[in-house]
Parts: structure tokens; sequence; C-alpha cells
């Protein structure tokens, strides 16, 4: 409910994939007004856009704040995580996948963890979790079952995802 209102008005530029903040005080959205594909904020109160990355050297796909409104995520066509820090605007790319792009990827509600999954060689995808301060990687589930879309429960306590579980050589 409500009116809709075009809070860019940038001519010329396709804008795309808006996205609240948990805060509720920013939305986040791609551009290619600078003639790639960059990340900008716009203030829910109003006020000019805030370019957040610059110089980027690819497509982005999708974009999902975290949950303490800190940071943003987003996939690009280069197969990256990269995680971007709303105060500094420090880049920093967490993983890369050769194969194929990650699916999938969720915060967990402290903001400490991502889970997403990506390929084994065998093509079935394979869940991870991903411990944000530290780096590291952990599969969750096994390369013998097409796992996907994990999400973390409310509280933070259990990985949820879905497991096609039919082995039938």
């Amino acid at each position: 409910k409500g009116v809709t209102r075009n809070l860019t008005r940038t001519p010329g530029a396709n804008e795309r994939g808006a996205v609240w903040s948990p805060d509720n005080r920013t939305i986040a959205y791609i551009s290619d007004r600078t003639g790639e594909t960059e990340v900008w904020l716009q203030p829910v109160e109003g006020g000019d856009p805030v370019q957040l990355t610059r110089n980027n050297d690819t497509y982005i796909r999708s974009l999902q704040w975290s949950p303490d409104s800190k940071s943003l995520l987003y996939t690009d066509r280069k197969n990256r995580l990269v995680l971007v820090d709303v105060a500094t605007q420090a880049k920093k790319t967490l993983q890369q996948c050769p194969e194929s792009e990650f699916r999938g990827v969720a915060f967990s509600p402290d903001s400490r963890w991502l889970a997403y999954t990506k390929p084994a060689a065998n093509d079935m995808s394979v869940v991870y979790v991903y411990q944000v301060a530290t780096g590291k990687e952990y599969p969750v589930t096994e390369k013998w079952y097409d796992s996907s879309s994990p999400v973390f429960s409310q509280d933070g306590k259990y990985l949820i995802f879905s497991s096609n579980r039919d082995f039938n050589p």
C-alpha cells in the first residue's frame, strides 16, 4: 500500500535490484550510470544518492544487506562473492568459484556467517557455510546429493536447506 515513487530519476541508466537495509534507513541498488554496474545507496529520508563501489570490472548479479546493516554482499559475473563495508566503502572478495555462480547466498542473523551453494566436480550442488571473520569455508553437505537453498533459522542455531536424497545409481 502507498504511493510508488521514482527515487533516483536517473535518465539513461538501468537501475535495479533495490533492497531496503534492515534498519530501514537506506535503500541499496545497482546502477550502470557510470558505464559499469556499481552499488549505490539512497537515504530513505531523501537526499542525494551515494556511490558505494567504484571501478567495478564486471556485471553485478545480486545484492543483499547483512542483518546488522553494516555491509552489503553482492555476486557478480566473475562468480565472486564480494563484501562491501558501508562505512568505509572497502570491498573484499570473499570467494570465487570458477565453475559457476554462487546460489542461495544467505547471512546468519548475527552477520558473522554466510551459507551458499556451489557445484562439486560431479555437478551436484553442495551447501557451504563461510565464517566472515576468518575467511574459512566448511562444506555442510556431501557431493552425492544435490543440495540447495540454505537459510539460517531466525535464532541462528539451525541451517535449513533442501536436498534431493533419491540415490538411484
